[in-house]
């Protein structure tokens, strides 16, 4: 059975931040589910494990021959899906029926969706047959019936997998064990996300409560402290009064007995007080080693408001996507209160019309924010440098919202490049301060951790003016939309 041991692992890719830090893990076969917000480190921790990255300090020991690995870009043709494309194999020929992949497909890559991508890369990392298999959020750009398909094909895998991932469904269905990385940390929990989950949360509600009580001791040993200290200075005060007003054959005040006791009484109460400092800061260690950290996230909201005109988009007759032609079954009108969701399986053209939508805009191009769904490396690394850009205070109202969508700004301001979801949450944070009339979103939530879904959700949920997203997750799409336009078959229909 493949493993793999870490051993006080550090890891860090600048000076002023760690990403890891002694971390000790060991992981055996089976599936699990690798969890964390977006920048605690999850995408390196995967690139330690296949020896892209190196640690710092500590150890690395892997038990397996071959690994297989897909990341979050969908951008290139690997020649390991050419190798599956052509292979004869019979259990390789029956895979690619069951998913819909067909060799000629590769023909047309560049034009292929990211969703259609995604699938081939799945699949002809399953068909390498590795020890160990590592996917980097496999259902960005699937619709529901591929993650289906998919998760069937990989409930088969009998070796170590390692997935990353959002989707909450996909980690209970699949993963018997979660590894959660959190400010710098790793621990392995038994039990599917939901049940990892519900258990370090008890976990963390006992902290908190240990915490509570830590701090209340502390403030009684702090006021009983100042309490010492005014009862000594007190008898201080009292005897060198009782010294200035002796007589000089007052010889039972100014007795060297009588001084001696003073002095003894002085000394030990000094003697408890600093016993009682020296386990108040003991005690203030021990809040400052279990103290929770700095919390990130909070509410968001696009500044936009609803159009002066009543339609901002409008289409009628057939729309070109590509080399298709798609019939629409009457004018699709995009309203300034509309709530639009495209639909359709992967590759059906929801992106394409999304861009289209955008290339018919016709009003003051700043009142359109469009996400799109995926960012380049470079795109990522051009988001950061403009961030380095901005004056101070603009920079301070960017990482603010950035901080409020739920990552740590000094993490990102640290990085050399960004993460996909730490490039989203920036682009999403110049785009909240756009006074928007319409948003378009192509797959908002993904590689975003879950409390930013859920922060997104409300802020679109809030916005008075007009949405039109695309998005495989159907409980977040029932929640901000209340019209459905269809591709299927060539035609497009709207409900």
């Amino acid at each position: 059975m493949p493993s793999i041991h870490f051993e006080s692992v550090a890891f860090s890719y600048t000076s002023s931040h760690q990403v890891l830090r002694d971390v000790t893990v060991h992981l055996g076969g089976g599936w699990v589910g690798v969890v964390g917000p977006n920048g605690a480190g999850k995408s390196t921790f995967l690139r330690l494990l296949v020896g892209e990255l190196r640690p710092d300090s500590g150890s690395i020991v892997g038990d397996f021959d071959t690994v297989s690995a897909v990341d979050q870009s969908v951008e290139l043709l690997d020649p390991t899906i050419t190798r599956f494309a052509e292979s004869v194999q019979p259990e390789d020929y029956a895979m690619r029926g069951r998913l819909g992949l067909w060799p000629e497909m590769l023909d047309r890559w560049e034009s292929l969706s990211p969703g259609e991508r995604r699938r081939w890369q799945i699949a002809s990392a399953l068909a390498s047959l590795p020890e160990v298999l590592i996917l980097d959020e496999p259902t960005n750009h699937l619709d529901g019936e591929v993650t289906a398909l998919l998760v069937n094909e990989l409930s088969q895998f009998r070796g170590l997998g390692l997935i990353v991932s959002h989707d909450r469904g996909l980690l209970d269905g699949l993963c018997d064990k979660t590894l959660r990385l959190d400010h710098g940390t790793a621990r392995l929990w038994s039990g599917n996300y939901s049940t990892a989950s519900a258990e370090w949360r008890s976990v963390e509600a006992s902290e908190a409560e240990r915490l509570g009580e830590m701090k209340r001791r502390l403030k009684l040993e702090q006021r009983e402290i100042a309490q010492q200290r005014q009862e000594l200075e007190k008898r201080r005060a009292a005897r060198r009064r009782q010294m200035r007003m002796a007589r000089p054959n007052d010889h039972d005040t100014t007795s060297a007995a009588r001084t001696k006791r003073a002095e003894y009484g002085q000394a030990k109460a000094g003697k408890r007080i600093r016993r009682l400092v020296d386990e108040s800061g003991r005690l203030r260690d021990k809040i400052e080693m279990t103290k929770t950290k700095r919390a990130v996230g909070g509410k968001v909201s696009f500044r936009g408001d609803i159009a002066p005109r009543q339609d901002l988009v409008s289409f009628e007759g057939d729309l070109k996507i590509g080399k298709r032609t798609l019939a629409i079954g009457g004018p699709l009108v995009v309203e300034r209160e509309s709530r639009i969701r495209l639909a359709g399986s992967n590759g059906a053209g929801k992106s394409t019309l999304l861009a289209d939508l955008a290339d018919s805009w016709t009003l003051d191009e700043k009142r359109l924010l469009l996400l799109p769904q995926e960012l380049s490396e470079s795109q990522r690394r051009s988001v950061l440098a403009k961030v380095h850009g901005l004056s101070p205070k603009e920079k301070g109202r960017v990482l603010e919202l950035v901080a409020r969508l739920g990552t740590d700004p000094d993490v990102i301001l640290a990085s050399a490049s960004p993460s996909h979801g730490e490039a989203r949450k920036v682009l999403m944070a110049f785009g909240l301060g756009v006074e928007a009339w319409c948003l378009l979103l192509d797959e908002p939530t993904n590689h975003l951790d879950i409390p930013t879904i859920e922060r997104l959700e409300n802020a679109i949920a809030e916005y008075p003016g007009a949405v039109v997203i695309v998005s495989h997750d159907d409980r977040f799409a029932a929640n901000i939309t209340t019209e459905t336009w269809t591709i299927e078959q060539g035609r497009i229909t709207s409900l």
